[in-house]
Protein backbone atom coordinates (compact mmCIF):
# COMPACT_ATOMS: atom_id res chain seq x y z
CA UNK A 1 0.00 0.00 0.00
CA UNK A 2 1.44 3.37 -0.99
CA UNK A 3 2.21 5.67 1.91
CA UNK A 4 0.72 9.14 1.85
CA UNK A 5 2.92 12.21 2.24
CA UNK A 6 2.49 13.82 5.66
CA UNK A 7 0.65 17.12 5.50
CA UNK A 8 3.58 18.95 7.07
CA UNK A 9 5.80 18.10 4.09
CA UNK A 10 3.31 19.33 1.51
CA UNK A 11 2.42 22.65 3.09
CA UNK A 12 5.45 24.40 1.64
CA UNK A 13 4.76 23.06 -1.85
CA UNK A 14 1.04 23.79 -2.07
CA UNK A 15 1.66 27.52 -2.44
CA UNK A 16 3.33 27.16 -5.84
CA UNK A 17 0.35 25.66 -7.69
CA UNK A 18 -0.60 28.91 -9.40
CA UNK A 19 2.90 29.39 -10.79
CA UNK A 20 3.50 25.87 -12.11
CA UNK A 21 4.57 25.23 -15.70
CA UNK A 22 3.75 21.68 -16.78
CA UNK A 23 4.81 19.52 -19.69
CA UNK A 24 4.05 15.82 -20.31
CA UNK A 25 6.81 13.28 -19.70
CA UNK A 26 8.91 12.71 -22.83
CA UNK A 27 7.58 9.66 -24.69
CA UNK A 28 9.56 6.44 -24.67
CA UNK A 29 11.25 5.50 -27.92
CA UNK A 30 8.39 5.26 -30.37
CA UNK A 31 9.63 6.67 -33.65
CA UNK A 32 8.39 9.91 -35.21
CA UNK A 33 7.33 12.73 -32.95
CA UNK A 34 9.75 11.92 -30.14
CA UNK A 35 9.26 14.51 -27.39
CA UNK A 36 12.25 16.56 -26.33
CA UNK A 37 12.97 18.98 -23.54
CA UNK A 38 12.98 22.61 -24.55
CA UNK A 39 16.18 24.62 -24.11
CA UNK A 40 16.85 26.28 -20.81
CA UNK A 41 16.05 30.01 -20.91
CA UNK A 42 19.58 30.70 -19.75
CA UNK A 43 21.35 28.57 -22.37
CA UNK A 44 23.44 31.46 -23.68
CA UNK A 45 25.96 31.78 -26.45
CA UNK A 46 28.77 30.69 -24.13
CA UNK A 47 27.75 27.07 -24.81
CA UNK A 48 27.85 27.42 -28.60
CA UNK A 49 31.14 26.09 -29.93
CA UNK A 50 31.94 23.95 -26.88
CA UNK A 51 31.77 20.18 -26.59
CA UNK A 52 29.00 20.54 -24.03
CA UNK A 53 26.62 21.90 -26.66
CA UNK A 54 26.40 18.66 -28.71
CA UNK A 55 26.13 16.74 -25.43
CA UNK A 56 23.10 18.79 -24.43
CA UNK A 57 21.52 18.21 -27.85
CA UNK A 58 22.09 14.45 -27.52
CA UNK A 59 20.62 14.43 -23.99
CA UNK A 60 17.46 16.07 -25.30
CA UNK A 61 16.95 12.90 -27.37
CA UNK A 62 16.96 10.53 -24.39
CA UNK A 63 14.84 7.41 -25.07
CA UNK A 64 14.77 7.92 -28.86
CA UNK A 65 14.90 4.47 -30.40
CA UNK A 66 17.92 2.73 -31.85
CA UNK A 67 17.99 2.29 -35.63
CA UNK A 68 21.19 1.07 -37.23
CA UNK A 69 22.74 3.40 -39.80
CA UNK A 70 20.27 6.21 -39.10
CA UNK A 71 20.74 9.78 -37.88
CA UNK A 72 17.20 11.13 -38.03
CA UNK A 73 15.22 12.30 -34.96
CA UNK A 74 11.98 11.30 -36.69
CA UNK A 75 13.16 7.70 -37.00
CA UNK A 76 16.00 7.02 -34.56
CA UNK A 77 19.75 6.82 -34.17
CA UNK A 78 22.64 4.49 -33.88
CA UNK A 79 25.58 5.69 -31.76
CA UNK A 80 27.63 7.37 -34.52
CA UNK A 81 24.42 8.79 -35.97
CA UNK A 82 23.53 10.38 -32.64
CA UNK A 83 26.97 12.00 -32.45
CA UNK A 84 26.73 13.26 -36.04
CA UNK A 85 23.23 14.66 -35.42
CA UNK A 86 24.27 16.44 -32.21
CA UNK A 87 27.34 17.99 -33.79
CA UNK A 88 25.42 19.04 -36.91
CA UNK A 89 22.93 20.87 -34.69
CA UNK A 90 25.93 22.52 -33.03
CA UNK A 91 27.19 23.70 -36.42
CA UNK A 92 29.95 21.14 -36.96
CA UNK A 93 29.76 18.40 -39.60
CA UNK A 94 31.32 15.08 -38.55
CA UNK A 95 31.09 11.58 -40.06
CA UNK A 96 28.22 9.31 -39.01
CA UNK A 97 30.46 6.25 -38.73
CA UNK A 98 32.65 4.93 -35.92
CA UNK A 99 35.76 4.78 -38.11
CA UNK A 100 35.13 8.25 -39.50
CA UNK A 101 34.73 9.78 -36.06
CA UNK A 102 38.10 8.32 -35.07
CA UNK A 103 39.71 10.81 -37.48
CA UNK A 104 38.09 14.06 -36.31
CA UNK A 105 39.47 16.49 -33.76
CA UNK A 106 42.52 15.58 -31.72
CA UNK A 107 43.34 12.65 -29.51
CA UNK A 108 43.04 13.06 -25.73
CA UNK A 109 44.07 10.66 -22.99
CA UNK A 110 41.65 9.14 -20.51
CA UNK A 111 43.10 11.21 -17.66
CA UNK A 112 42.50 14.43 -19.63
CA UNK A 113 38.88 13.71 -20.62
CA UNK A 114 36.43 16.58 -20.25
CA UNK A 115 32.65 16.83 -20.86
CA UNK A 116 31.88 16.83 -24.56
CA UNK A 117 34.80 14.64 -25.66
CA UNK A 118 34.05 11.61 -27.85
CA UNK A 119 34.85 8.23 -26.25
CA UNK A 120 35.28 5.03 -28.26
CA UNK A 121 34.78 1.37 -27.38
CA UNK A 122 34.93 -1.85 -29.35
CA UNK A 123 34.38 -5.45 -28.42
CA UNK A 124 31.56 -7.29 -30.17
CA UNK A 125 30.65 -4.10 -32.00
CA UNK A 126 32.20 -0.58 -32.13
CA UNK A 127 30.51 2.07 -30.01
CA UNK A 128 31.00 5.78 -29.51
CA UNK A 129 29.48 8.23 -27.05
CA UNK A 130 29.75 11.82 -25.86
CA UNK A 131 31.49 12.03 -22.49
CA UNK A 132 29.49 13.74 -19.72
CA UNK A 133 31.99 13.60 -16.87
CA UNK A 134 32.21 11.31 -13.82
CA UNK A 135 32.56 8.24 -16.02
CA UNK A 136 29.21 8.73 -17.81
CA UNK A 137 28.47 9.12 -21.52
CA UNK A 138 25.40 9.59 -23.70
CA UNK A 139 25.14 7.10 -26.56
CA UNK A 140 22.64 4.89 -28.38
CA UNK A 141 22.31 1.15 -27.69
CA UNK A 142 20.22 -1.55 -29.35
CA UNK A 143 18.38 -2.33 -26.12
CA UNK A 144 17.77 1.14 -24.67
CA UNK A 145 18.00 3.54 -27.59
CA UNK A 146 19.49 6.92 -26.67
CA UNK A 147 20.60 6.55 -23.08
CA UNK A 148 23.21 7.50 -20.50
CA UNK A 149 25.78 4.85 -19.68
CA UNK A 150 27.46 5.21 -16.28
CA UNK A 151 30.84 3.68 -15.51
CA UNK A 152 31.80 3.87 -19.17
CA UNK A 153 35.53 4.25 -18.48
CA UNK A 154 35.57 1.11 -16.33
CA UNK A 155 34.84 -1.06 -19.37
CA UNK A 156 37.72 -3.19 -20.64
CA UNK A 157 37.00 -2.34 -24.28
CA UNK A 158 37.87 1.38 -24.08
CA UNK A 159 39.71 2.38 -27.26
CA UNK A 160 40.41 6.09 -26.89
CA UNK A 161 38.94 9.58 -27.07
CA UNK A 162 38.87 12.61 -29.37
CA UNK A 163 38.19 16.29 -28.69
CA UNK A 164 36.30 17.88 -31.59
CA UNK A 165 35.37 21.18 -29.93
CA UNK A 166 36.91 23.02 -27.03
CA UNK A 167 35.74 21.74 -23.66
CA UNK A 168 33.93 23.89 -21.06
CA UNK A 169 34.50 23.93 -17.31
CA UNK A 170 33.42 20.48 -16.01
CA UNK A 171 31.33 21.81 -13.11
CA UNK A 172 29.26 24.10 -15.34
CA UNK A 173 28.86 21.38 -17.98
CA UNK A 174 27.68 18.63 -15.62
CA UNK A 175 25.22 21.01 -13.97
CA UNK A 176 23.82 21.89 -17.39
CA UNK A 177 23.50 18.19 -18.23
CA UNK A 178 21.61 17.59 -14.97
CA UNK A 179 19.16 20.38 -15.85
CA UNK A 180 18.48 18.81 -19.26
CA UNK A 181 18.00 15.32 -17.81
CA UNK A 182 15.67 16.63 -15.08
CA UNK A 183 13.48 18.36 -17.68
CA UNK A 184 13.17 15.05 -19.52
CA UNK A 185 11.21 13.57 -16.60
CA UNK A 186 8.50 16.22 -16.47
CA UNK A 187 5.15 14.50 -16.29
CA UNK A 188 6.31 11.50 -14.23
CA UNK A 189 3.89 11.01 -11.30
CA UNK A 190 4.83 11.82 -7.73
CA UNK A 191 5.30 8.68 -5.63
CA UNK A 192 6.29 8.88 -1.96
CA UNK A 193 9.64 7.10 -1.70
CA UNK A 194 9.91 6.88 -5.51
CA UNK A 195 13.26 7.11 -7.26
CA UNK A 196 12.65 5.86 -10.80
CA UNK A 197 10.83 6.98 -13.96
CA UNK A 198 7.81 5.06 -12.64
CA UNK A 199 7.48 7.72 -9.94
CA UNK A 200 9.60 10.21 -7.96
CA UNK A 201 9.51 12.08 -4.71
CA UNK A 202 11.60 15.24 -4.53
CA UNK A 203 14.89 13.75 -3.31
CA UNK A 204 14.32 10.64 -5.42
CA UNK A 205 14.22 12.79 -8.55
CA UNK A 206 17.45 14.65 -7.77
CA UNK A 207 19.17 11.42 -6.68
CA UNK A 208 18.15 9.69 -9.92
CA UNK A 209 19.18 12.57 -12.20
CA UNK A 210 22.64 12.92 -10.69
CA UNK A 211 23.02 9.15 -10.39
CA UNK A 212 22.66 8.86 -14.15
CA UNK A 213 25.52 11.34 -14.47
CA UNK A 214 27.80 9.33 -12.18
CA UNK A 215 27.27 11.39 -8.99
CA UNK A 216 25.77 9.54 -6.02
CA UNK A 217 23.31 11.35 -3.75
CA UNK A 218 21.39 9.92 -0.79
CA UNK A 219 17.60 9.51 -0.99
CA UNK A 220 17.00 11.99 1.78
CA UNK A 221 16.54 15.77 1.63
CA UNK A 222 18.62 16.83 4.71
CA UNK A 223 21.37 14.37 3.72
CA UNK A 224 21.53 15.81 0.20
CA UNK A 225 21.96 19.28 1.67
CA UNK A 226 24.61 18.03 4.11
CA UNK A 227 26.58 16.36 1.31
CA UNK A 228 27.06 19.76 -0.36
CA UNK A 229 29.09 21.54 -1.57
CA UNK A 230 27.22 24.71 -0.62
CA UNK A 231 26.20 27.07 -3.44
CA UNK A 232 25.25 30.73 -3.14
CA UNK A 233 21.53 31.45 -3.43
CA UNK A 234 22.50 34.71 -5.14
CA UNK A 235 24.56 32.95 -7.83
CA UNK A 236 22.60 29.83 -8.77
CA UNK A 237 23.74 27.83 -11.79
CA UNK A 238 21.79 25.20 -13.76
CA UNK A 239 22.06 21.91 -11.92
CA UNK A 240 22.19 23.42 -8.42
CA UNK A 241 19.84 21.93 -5.84
CA UNK A 242 17.66 24.30 -3.82
CA UNK A 243 16.23 23.31 -0.43
CA UNK A 244 13.17 24.51 1.43
CA UNK A 245 12.59 24.57 5.18
CA UNK A 246 13.51 26.41 8.37
CA UNK A 247 16.82 24.74 9.25
CA UNK A 248 19.44 22.37 7.81
CA UNK A 249 17.92 19.44 9.68
CA UNK A 250 14.38 20.55 8.90
CA UNK A 251 14.51 20.96 5.11
CA UNK A 252 11.65 18.90 3.67
CA UNK A 253 11.78 19.52 -0.09
CA UNK A 254 14.41 19.83 -2.80
CA UNK A 255 14.23 21.06 -6.39
CA UNK A 256 16.74 21.25 -9.24
CA UNK A 257 17.47 24.69 -10.68
CA UNK A 258 17.45 24.70 -14.50
CA UNK A 259 18.10 28.39 -15.22
CA UNK A 260 15.89 31.34 -16.05
CA UNK A 261 14.45 31.46 -12.54
CA UNK A 262 12.91 27.97 -12.96
CA UNK A 263 13.25 24.68 -11.10
CA UNK A 264 12.16 21.11 -11.83
CA UNK A 265 10.70 19.26 -8.86
CA UNK A 266 8.36 16.48 -7.74
CA UNK A 267 5.82 18.39 -5.62
CA UNK A 268 3.39 16.13 -3.72
CA UNK A 269 1.00 13.21 -3.96
CA UNK A 270 -1.44 13.59 -6.84
CA UNK A 271 0.94 15.82 -8.85
CA UNK A 272 3.64 15.19 -11.44
CA UNK A 273 7.24 16.28 -11.95
CA UNK A 274 6.99 19.82 -13.26
CA UNK A 275 8.64 23.15 -13.91
CA UNK A 276 7.91 25.94 -11.45
CA UNK A 277 9.10 29.46 -10.80
CA UNK A 278 11.57 29.59 -7.94
CA UNK A 279 10.16 32.97 -6.87
CA UNK A 280 6.83 31.29 -6.05
CA UNK A 281 8.33 29.12 -3.29
CA UNK A 282 8.45 30.13 0.36
CA UNK A 283 11.10 29.21 2.93
CA UNK A 284 13.98 28.87 0.49
CA UNK A 285 16.75 27.87 2.88
CA UNK A 286 19.94 26.88 1.03
CA UNK A 287 21.48 25.53 -2.16
CA UNK A 288 24.13 22.97 -3.05
CA UNK A 289 26.15 22.18 -6.17
CA UNK A 290 26.49 18.39 -6.61
CA UNK A 291 28.41 18.88 -9.85
CA UNK A 292 31.32 20.38 -7.90
CA UNK A 293 34.20 17.91 -7.37
CA UNK A 294 33.67 17.52 -3.63
CA UNK A 295 30.29 15.93 -4.29
CA UNK A 296 31.40 13.55 -7.02
CA UNK A 297 32.05 10.69 -4.62
CA UNK A 298 29.76 7.86 -3.45
CA UNK A 299 27.36 8.93 -0.74
CA UNK A 300 26.32 7.15 2.40
CA UNK A 301 23.65 4.46 2.23
CA UNK A 302 20.24 6.13 1.68
CA UNK A 303 17.96 6.40 4.66
CA UNK A 304 15.37 3.64 4.98
CA UNK A 305 12.60 6.21 5.38
CA UNK A 306 13.47 8.96 2.85
CA UNK A 307 12.48 12.53 3.54
CA UNK A 308 10.38 13.40 0.47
Amino acid sequence: MRRLVPIVLTATIAMVAAAVITTPHAARASGAGIATASPSPSSGARWTGTGAYPAVIALRRLDARYVRGISDPRVGFDAPGLVAFAYARAGRTVPATWSGLLTVGRRVSMKDLLPGDLVFFSRRAPRVGIFLGNGAMVTATRKLGVTIVAGALERNDYRGARRVLRAPAPIAAVGRFAAVVARHYRGVPYVWGGASPDGFDSSGLTMYVYGRLGIALPHNVPMQLAQGPVASLDELRPGDLVFFGRSAAGVSHVALFVGGGLVVHAPHTGAHVRLARLSAFHRLFAASRPAAPAAATPSATPAAEPAQ
